[in-house]
């Protein structure tokens, strides 16, 4: 019997490791599909969550601006215009701007606000403006800015807004996924597709410094600066250091908590909110297609992405 026994596990040993040989290569080759197919599939949610915003925006598919987090890409040319010119009588908002008798006025999509120019806006720049009509005076929020610094370039600052706290200046990041970043050091860190794509993009910290230099070159030395960077409602903000007394990171969810967070014992009067809202008014240029473009061209040479080849 012993024998017998021997026998046929010699004779069918062989065949047991190839069955169980057979077996780890179907499970090693059914997990590798699913890793891939799990990464394509959040590959394409990050690539249409890249800033992605609530559902009452995700309609909105024409973007003039589309920022990615290893470098950015702007894309101004041949998009459709959703900006139309107002004919009723808005004597108010002329007046706020500066304008004529019959000056044209462009509204911004989904408020009641106006500008004296087209503006130019990506989702989460949109939510973003939404999101201030809740916080301040229509007449104290001013939308997508270009004004000139020394050397004849332009900076591009998303939005501005003024009440007894002070001047802020809003930074909109588009980017998803979770996000890292010191805000001493120059570069951050997107991670999407859990943990297996990662992007470096410009510290938005120092990113909005240079625009409050630019602020208080214009309206002086005596108000006080609030920057806010704020993050789209795909972002995660996993770990965030070093961030300056006069700043604030958030993401648009926790938007109204960083906003609470911000007090200035030297309130401003109406008179100083009004007449600081003036002075940026005048002092913002009336942007055309080929300022944009001439902005753009001179962000892409900074950053060198216009000098590289794949």
């Amino acid at each position: 019997m012993r024998e017998l026994v021997n026998s046929l596990t010699l004779q069918f040993a062989p065949a047991a490791v190839l069955i169980v040989l057979f077996v780890l290569f179907v499970s090693v080759i059914v997990f590798a599909a699913r890793m891939i197919i799990g990464h394509e599939s959040q590959k394409s949610t990050s690539q249409k969550n890249r800033g992605a915003q609530p559902s009452t925006i995700a309609n909105h598919k024409s973007e003039p601006y589309t920022h990615t987090a290893h470098h950015l890409t702007v894309n101004v040319k041949n998009h459709p215009r959703k900006f139309e010119a107002l004919p009723e009588d808005l004597s108010k908002w002329r007046k706020i701007e500066h304008l004529g008798e019959n000056g044209q006025l462009y509204r911004i999509p989904d408020t009641d606000l106006y500008s004296p120019y087209p503006v130019e806006l990506t989702a989460g720049e949109r939510e973003l403006v939404k999101t201030l009509t809740w916080h301040f005076k229509r007449s104290c929020i001013l939308v997508d800015n270009y004004f000139v610094r020394p050397g004849h370039k332009t900076v591009q600052i998303d939005c501005i807004a003024v009440d007894e706290r002070g001047v802020f200046i809003f930074e909109s990041k588009g980017c998803s996924g979770w996000i890292f970043g010191n805000g001493n050091q120059p570069k951050w860190t997107q991670v999407l597709a859990y943990g297996q794509e990662k992007h470096r993009f410009y510290n938005p910290i120092k990113q909005n410094a240079g625009h409050l230099s630019t602020i208080r070159s214009i309206i002086g030395q005596d108000i006080k600066l609030h920057s806010v960077v704020v993050f789209g409602a795909g972002a995660v903000l996993k770990d965030i250091t070093y961030v300056p007394t006069n700043c604030r990171v958030c993401s648009i969810h926790s938007f109204d908590k960083a906003l609470e967070s911000i007090e200035n014992s030297q309130l401003l009067t109406q008179k100083q909110i009004a007449e600081t809202c003036s002075k940026l008014r005048a002092a913002r240029i009336r942007v055309t297609q080929d300022m944009r473009e001439r902005h753009v061209d001179t962000i892409n040479d900074a950053l060198g992405v216009n000098r590289v080849y794949v």
